[in-house]
């Protein structure tokens, strides 16, 4: 027994009214996405104490566009290790508008829950570990929800600068530490003037 072809006439649905519902469709998934991403979040800076973290990290150079994927690097070594992660992080110390891009010097990591303080001399053999101390800081907390939200949050970057400006604190260098669990990014500034983050950390 012959099983018969069938033939999908697809042109008899490309009319023009189905190609407007489809157009409609697709441009409100694309809203969608943005707002969930955080195309409308508030970036209220907010002024304090920063947490204290145990830094896992890299200290790296070289184009910032590739600072979360080495961030990502480390969180896959550590959970491969049965080593329970907060937070991924970057921390990006010079302005890549005035730097060349393979100057640019960052770190990039994760911060290990307390619980696992007792495997720093493991995790010592592959990493450099710091304790980034609570500070003086301005920050802003923002979604971190899916792909859009690291595009609308260049924006905080310039909120926190503007408001470094009209209180006259020094601009130091931005922490980006992103929170799994919660799907949000910190965006810390510490505002000590004797703060010396490359320093301690590079």
């Amino acid at each position: 027994m012959s099983m018969r072809k069938i033939k999908i006439d697809f042109k008899q649905y490309l009319t023009k009214q189905n190609l407007v519902i489809v157009g409609i469709v697709f441009v409100v998934i694309v809203f969608v996405y943005l707002v969930y991403g955080g195309l409308f979040s508030r970036a209220k800076v907010i002024e304090g104490t920063s947490p204290q973290y145990i830094l896992i990290y890299q200290s790296l150079k070289g184009s910032y566009l590739k600072g979360a994927s080495n961030s990502n690097k480390t969180y896959k070594w550590l959970k491969s290790h049965d080593i329970a992660v907060d937070n991924k992080f970057e921390y990006y110390f010079d302005n890549p508008m005035e730097e060349e891009k393979e100057d640019l010097r960052y770190i990039a990591g994760c911060t290990v829950k307390n619980k696992d303080y007792e495997r720093l001399d493991f995790i010592m053999n592959k990493f450099s570990v710091e304790i980034f101390f609570p500070v003086r800081a301005v920050y802003i907390i923002f979604p971190a929800r899916n792909q859009f939200s690291k595009i609308a949050g260049l924006r905080v970057y310039w909120k926190l600068f503007r408001y470094a400006n009209k209180k006259q604190y020094p601009k130091n260098a931005i922490i980006v530490v992103t929170d799994i669990e919660k799907k949000q990014t910190t965006y810390l500034m510490p505002i000590d003037p004797d703060y010396n983050a490359v320093g301690r950390y590079y």
